[in-house]
């Protein structure tokens, strides 16, 4: 099968789909998202029907994680991407499991090119203060450490780095998400080069 005519069968599949809808709760802070499986219910009936196969398995690369996903016709053609698995406490089954699933829902949303309603866009969302709209005068919480992690991994600026640290101070995440997101944030700080100040994100 040609690159093309791959593309065209996922162009079928694609039209197919439909946007996952929040379908989980997080009772900590009273609040919905989109969980793995409702992922998969919105893409899978259209690839399969398209005979485009999905799998995701855990990949390495030295000592770090990823999530590979592929999708392949079953007549040839394939398209795959990985997604890294971020965690402080990569020793805990629990931690880790989370950081799996987490990984796989947006691996599998980005490839598929759905949106679940839940994504936020370079920390805009943190403030509702982008292109000149005024900030929202309450922070939203984010729904668990790992939506404030993928947050801090999509920003560009220092600017959209503070937004997200502006709101992970609102949700008060405690213990090993609070250890987990501080982590993340002064990696995403020497990856901006940015200086850290005292109390950031803490």
């Amino acid at each position: 099968m040609s690159t093309a005519e791959f593309h065209k069968a996922l162009l079928q599949a694609q039209r197919q789909m439909v946007d996952p809808m929040k379908d989980a709760s997080n009772p900590h802070f009273n609040s919905k998202f989109v969980s793995l499986r409702g992922i998969c219910e919105a893409v899978r009936p259209a690839l399969q029907d398209a005979e485009i196969t999905m799998t995701q398995a855990i990949d390495f690369d030295g000592d770090r994680m990823f999530v590979r996903t592929v999708l392949t016709h079953v007549a040839g053609g394939s398209v795959e991407s990985r997604c890294p698995v971020l965690t402080v406490k990569a020793n805990d089954p629990q931690a880790m499991g989370s950081a799996i699933t987490y990984a796989r829902r947006y691996a599998l949303a980005a490839i598929c090119g759905v949106a679940p309603s839940d994504d936020d866009d370079d920390g805009a969302r943190a403030t509702r203060g982008a292109e000149g709209r005024k900030p929202a005068k309450k922070l939203e919480p984010f729904d668990s450490v790992e939506f404030a992690v993928a947050a801090i991994r999509q920003t560009k600026t220092p600017a959209s780095l503070q937004a997200v640290a502006e709101r992970i101070k609102a949700t008060r995440f405690q213990g090993v998400d609070k250890e987990t997101a501080v982590a993340c944030y002064r990696e995403r700080q020497q990856e901006l080069g940015i200086t850290p100040k005292a109390r950031e994100a803490s």
